[in-house]
């Protein structure tokens, strides 16, 4: 009897130590983002432009989703549209997110000016988050060496691109086969248009992909744009 008595208190214990399905999450902190997103089409072909709105929300039991009632983004005055976040949840981000086309906006472009992001947690607390942006669009950049296709001489190569106007710093993004089918991929971010692959990062007789992202600020991010893909070769 004794020993059931004190398995039972263990029990009470740990659940008020461990079980908080029953409390109510408080959100504290929050951090709005949207900025133009120019991504990379061919020659010839119609522009592919976004609208990239990330807010990611900090709550008193690191539980965004279920600390959030409500999360709208609304558009400057201007245009008057409201768009409804709630159920935008990206669990591998651990954001809320979304890509917004032209004609998703009333006046069917993506227009410049002052955005405004609001949340309700479930507790009714309540955060708001202002960001501007101009509305223009960064330009592409390319890759201009290794060249495509190519064979490089060495497993440190030197990656060239064309600078972009406007950018501050520029991601570059790295994905590798190799011949017995393994993949790996790496990320980097600079603030030049070359970038030396450090020793470690390639593997001999692999395939590489690089591409490389633009982007106008590191502090107050406005607009981004992406670069057509490349691929060269290992030795």
């Amino acid at each position: 009897m004794r020993s059931r008595l004190v398995f039972s208190m263990l029990a009470i214990l740990m659940c008020l130590a461990f079980c908080q399905t029953g409390a109510e999450a408080t959100i504290f902190r929050m951090r709005f983002q949207v900025y133009t997103l120019n991504l990379y089409v061919p020659s010839g072909s119609p522009p592919s432009q976004f609208l990239q709105v990330n807010v990611t929300i900090g709550d008193s039991l690191q539980r965004p989703y279920d600390a959030v009632k409500s999360l709208k983004v609304y558009a400057p005055a201007a245009d008057g549209t409201v768009f409804d976040l709630t159920n935008n949840w990206m669990e591998s981000g651990q954001v809320y997110y979304a890509r917004l086309k032209p004609s998703d906006f009333k006046t069917g472009k993506i227009p410049g000016g002052t955005y405004k992001a609001v949340v309700i947690g479930k507790d009714n607390s309540t955060l708001t988050q202002y960001q501007s942006i101009s509305g223009a669009f960064l330009g592409y950049s390319a890759v201009t060496s290794p060249l495509a296709g190519s064979t490089v001489a060495n497993l440190t190569p030197l990656i060239q691109w064309n600078p972009v106007t406007g950018a501050q710093y520029y991601s570059i993004n790295l994905w590798l086969v190799t011949a017995a089918g393994e993949y790996n991929s790496a990320g980097y971010t600079v603030y030049r248009n070359s970038f030396q692959v450090p020793p470690g990062v390639l593997r001999p007789g692999a395939d590489v992909h690089v591409s490389v992202n633009a982007y106008d600020s590191d502090k107050n991010l406005t607009k981004g744009s992406t670069s057509a893909s490349l691929n060269f070769k290992t030795p």
